[in-house]
């Protein structure tokens, strides 16, 4: 699921299944990156007009686990942008599966730049 708005945002919600979940029960912090890159990309490809690819991930910050079968809720927004180049922003907060209790897991910041025509 995913819901865009005019303020330069995207959020995208998937549950942690267990094949993505370590010895903990936990989602895996590659995978939590890849979820929040992965809509950081939406995000930038739409804002930047054309093919982009990530460039660098920066300030990665995992500040609580998120458990198997529990919703991760990530939201990205623009906070620079160039002509060929931007920064996203990306969150991730977690919550039950009723979307109860939520708090914040990830933080980081992505930059992605545009592919030549």
């Amino acid at each position: 699921m995913a819901h865009a708005n005019a303020h330069h945002a995207l959020t995208v919600v998937d549950m942690a299944w267990p094949d993505q979940c370590n010895h903990h029960g936990t989602l895996f912090g590659g995978a939590a990156l890849s979820w929040l890159d992965r809509t950081a990309f939406i995000l930038a490809s739409r804002e930047l007009g054309g093919a982009v690819v990530t460039a660098a991930l920066e300030r990665v910050q995992f500040s609580a686990p998120l458990p198997s079968g529990h919703l991760g809720e990530c939201q990205a927004r623009i906070v620079r942008r160039g002509r060929r180049s931007g920064a996203v922003r990306a969150l991730m907060d977690a919550s039950d599966a009723r979307g109860a209790c939520p708090r914040r897991c990830c933080d980081v910041l992505l930059t992605y730049v545009a592919l030549p025509d």
